[in-house]
């Protein structure tokens, strides 16, 4: 089955639970963890996906990414790996490397694109280069000796308020708003932990995300408007049952559903991902999306945003897995009869 009768399949069966991989029971490695803040919800998103896999026949174990992980186990008794791990570690590229070098086929971006979507500065350096919509900033170095100061200009500069976060990572951790100079060294503090630090200027409107699933042709999932009941779409407005609300489809102009579905796609060819991605943007008064950032690998907990994006278009969680884990064995397939023609 190809990737285009992948994605169709899933679509024109609304998300069934019928295994539809090439044989009844795969060997799935789920990987979680890394060294990163958001440790909890890659085990809670990695505990999803093997429920949903399981549930499907498939034969499926879950490996936290640490410095003893069992390499050996993975080369040898591993069909593929479904990668359900959220920033350092997971989400930077490098256990995509590890899987490169061991030749077991994984579920998501690669490494050069997962590597560049972490990063949000060079990400946004790059879809500069498009007709996308993007805040303006910079990155502050973490050892930099006048940071704060810097900090300071960067709000004169772009205005108040001002957007603070780690250069690196996801989640909002870190993530301050300011609305003044005063508050400057607080957020340094915050984000700075994390490494390099992000100064944006704030964009006010809707919040909303774009989902996208598979490939040629990709699934773009209805907008979803994001409620928060906390000030700021934070960590526990994220992941505390309750504190925010998703609203499928965003409540917005077809014409403006349709610019934010473009702009998602662009943003997501641009920087060479593929399987899945989760495109947050801010949509302005004038009904204008400006790109915020590009998710590799989104959350899949219970109350995380691609899994309801999905189920918005007709794909339910254990069909996505499973669309998912096609995805990467076509992938590997087709990698090996190339190699074998050469």
């Amino acid at each position: 089955m190809t990737e285009e009768s992948a994605t169709e399949s899933v679509m024109r069966t609304g998300g069934g639970t019928v295994a539809t991989s090439a044989r009844n029971s795969l060997r799935i490695a789920v990987l979680w963890g890394g060294e990163s803040a958001e440790r909890e919800v890659s085990a809670e998103s990695s505990a999803q996906v093997t429920g949903a896999l399981s549930a499907l026949g498939h034969v499926v174990t879950r490996h936290e990414i640490t410095p003893d992980l069992d390499l050996d186990f993975l080369q040898t008794h591993v069909d593929v790996a479904f990668i359900a791990a959220h920033g350092r570690y997971g989400e930077d590229g490098i256990i995509q490397g590890i899987l490169e070098l061991l030749h077991v086929p994984y579920v998501g971006s690669d490494v050069a694109a997962s590597a560049l979507c972490f990063d949000k500065f060079l990400a946004k350096r790059l879809l500069r280069t498009t007709d996308l919509h993007l805040p303006r900033g910079h990155s502050i170095p973490v050892n930099a000796k006048d940071a704060v100061q810097q900090v300071r200009e960067a709000g004169a500069a772009y205005g108040y308020p001002l957007v603070v976060k780690p250069r690196r990572g996801g989640s909002t951790i870190g993530l301050s708003i300011i609305r003044g100079p005063e508050e400057a060294e607080a957020a340094w503090k915050a984000a700075s932990p994390l490494g390099d630090v992000l100064v944006e200027e704030c964009i006010r409107g809707m919040e909303i995300t774009v989902a996208i699933v598979g490939n040629a042709p990709a699934l773009v999932c209805p907008p979803i408007e994001i409620i928060s009941h906390n000030p700021v779409y934070d960590y526990d407005a994220k992941y505390t049952p309750g504190a925010s609300e998703h609203v499928i489809p965003a409540r917005l102009p077809e014409p403006v559903i349709a610019a934010c579905r473009e702009a998602a796609l662009l943003a997501h060819a641009t920087l060479g991902c593929r399987d899945l991605s989760r495109t947050d943007m801010i949509v302005d008064g004038s009904g204008t999306p400006h790109v915020l950032e590009v998710n590799t690998i989104p959350g899949l907990t219970q109350v995380s945003l691609l899994p309801d994006a999905a189920n918005a278009a007709g794909v339910s969680f254990p069909a996505l897995c499973e669309l998912l884990i096609d995805l990467a064995l076509q992938r590997s397939t087709k990698e090996q009869h190339e190699a074998t023609a050469q």
